[in-house]
């Protein structure tokens, strides 16, 4: 008797989504419900749901469970008949806390006051709760090929790609088929498959787009966009994005947005960037409704209105679009427009994730290990690491190689973080450089391997130049020992000054110690020379479809 009531106060909330219209709505603690991995949350609904072994299973398949059960025939009879109250919507917390109750009620067998609870519950909150279909897996249908979303396509298909078969689609290409030379095209531009060579692959573009293909039209843009493989030219640029949107590709008017929007090669245009931008997003691209929800929320061209931004944005998530939904998610985060809600931002980081959206792994892996909205799991938190750093994010690879540092959710391994550290370390993360200089001077408990002072030195310099205040103590330690790098006293005072100044608090007893050795005119010099400092910027590689 228990298992049926407990179906039936999830089948009032998740019975009455799959009859709603799919159409933006505010995104609400049902998702986290039907959206997590059970157990996630830190809510009792949540933790019944994985006691009892229940998942929600969308609509009519749990009315058909109930009544091959002989659920009470009233019941069904008011789920199948339910429609929208108009009655005054309650907050998700009192919405959640009725939930809650409905199921404290089955527990204890009281079949008449669940069902009660439940229909409190429902009368009392608007259906819209539940428009936004959280566990609504993306369009499986294949996207059309002037979308942003085909070339992604493609280049999942040649991330597969085994090595044998790259001749293969060479072979293929030569023949004339436009899509495998837009694939030469894409895996020369990328690197995979073959070394990266944008004159190659601008030769395949070219090839494609002389048969008409609009992803090869929209690749040679690109390429003039970029100046890869050709000299830069945004005029030649717009021109083949103009052919391309004249076939109706969403990825082209999009791009063109951004052109006038960002002043590339015309003047700045708000007006024509909003206006390519809807029409894209009257074809239902994504990332377009994400660009006018981001120029309402920046006042672009139209008065600053963050409810329309809000909505727009809500709209490119219900396309499933991963990057609103990341963005979404820290909106939720850190309280930016909406209330902050540390459960519902995981849910949607958890949406962009499932589909592979590299960043939100990352930030699941700092969520769950530093427990954010919920108890700290290092397994969770290595595994979303491992996920985003095998594809070389940097904080990422940074985050994984703390994990084997300390000894957290795995074994204590230096040569792992190590490893870790210098994959971030390359990408220009400063926190990783400072802990390899610290790994190189062997400061860590328990480590075997031979201090080298020298690459200690040079990745302390690294993380400095990236305004890594301990690295910059650090590094002015060590000039005023001269551990691999020359004795210099004026050099080690301005390393230590800006250590001070960003925070690092054993630079003040160190400069005080280190200034009784210098005089007067050195550290005059010294002061000059961290005052006229300026943070290096790491020129990370603009990504290119």
């Amino acid at each position: 008797m228990f298992w049926k009531c407990t179906i039936c106060c999830l089948l009032v909330v998740t019975l009455l989504h799959a009859a709603l219209p799919r159409k933006a709505a505010p995104i609400t603690r049902s998702e986290i419900l039907v959206q997590l991995d059970f157990g996630d949350g830190n809510g009792r609904v949540t933790d019944l749901i994985e006691q009892h072994g229940i998942g929600f299973t969308p609509g009519r398949r749990f009315l058909s469970l109930l009544k091959t059960q002989g659920a009470n025939k009233g019941l069904l009879a008011a789920i199948e008949n339910a429609k929208p109250p108009a009655a005054p919507v309650l907050s998700d917390n009192a919405f959640y806390s009725q939930l809650v109750c409905c199921f404290q009620l089955a527990r204890n067998k009281s079949f008449a006051a669940v069902k009660q609870a439940c229909r409190t519950a429902i009368a009392a909150r608007t259906l819209s709760v539940l428009t936004l279909a959280a566990a609504q897996p993306p369009d499986s249908k294949a996207p059309a090929d002037g979308t942003l979303q085909y070339f992604e396509t493609l280049a999942a298909r040649l991330k597969k790609l085994k090595p044998g078969n790259f001749q293969l689609l060479k072979s293929k290409a030569q023949s004339g088929n436009p899509e495998a030379q837009v694939m030469l095209c894409l895996a020369y531009t990328r690197g995979f498959g073959a070394m990266q060579d944008f004159t190659h692959a601008m030769e395949w573009c070219q090839k494609a787009a002389a048969q008409g293909s609009v992803p090869g039209e929209i690749g040679v843009g690109l390429a003039y966009l970029s100046g890869r493989g050709v000299a830069k030219d945004a005029s030649q640029a717009r021109l083949w994005f103009q052919k391309a949107a004249a076939q109706n590709a969403t990825y082209a008017m999009n791009l063109l947005g951004t052109i006038y929007a960002n002043a590339i090669g015309v003047p700045q245009n708000y007006g024509k960037a909003m206006a390519w931008y809807r029409q894209a997003a009257n074809l239902d691209d994504p990332k377009s409704d994400m660009d006018i929800g981001v120029m309402y929320f920046q006042g672009q061209g139209v008065k600053p209105d963050s409810k329309k931004g809000l909505r727009w944005l809500q709209k490119a998530v219900e396309l499933r679009f991963p990057f609103a939904e990341f963005t979404l998610a820290q909106m939720y985060q850190r309280g930016m427009v909406v209330r902050r809600d540390d459960l519902l931002a995981l849910a949607l980081f958890h949406r962009a994730a499932k589909q592979g959206f590299v960043p939100a792994e990352t930030e699941l892996g700092w969520i769950y290990a530093n427990g954010v909205g919920m108890p700290v799991n290092y397994s969770k938190a290595i595994m979303w690491y491992q996920k985003a750093a095998v594809q070389g994010d940097a904080k990422a690879a940074y985050g994984l190689g703390v994990r084997y540092m300390i000894g957290q959710g795995v074994s204590r391994d230096y040569s792992a973080a190590e490893k870790w550290f210098l994959v971030a370390a390359k990408e220009g993360e400063g926190d990783a450089q400072y802990n390899l200089a610290l790994l190189f001077l062997n400061m860590m408990p328990e480590e075997s391997a031979q201090p080298d002072p020298v690459r200690a030195a040079r990745y302390a310099r690294m993380a400095a130049d990236e305004n890594v205040a301990d690295a910059q103590a650090l590094l002015g330690l060590l000039y005023a020992d001269g551990r691999g790098v020359p004795k210099d006293k004026v050099a080690a005072c301005m390393w230590l000054l800006l250590g001070e100044k960003g925070g690092n608090r054993g630079s003040a007893r160190a400069l005080r110690g280190l200034e009784k050795e210098m005089s007067h005119e050195q550290i005059v010099v010294a002061k000059a020379s961290a005052a006229a400092w300026r943070p290096h910027i790491f020129p990370h590689q603009i990504p290119m479809p």
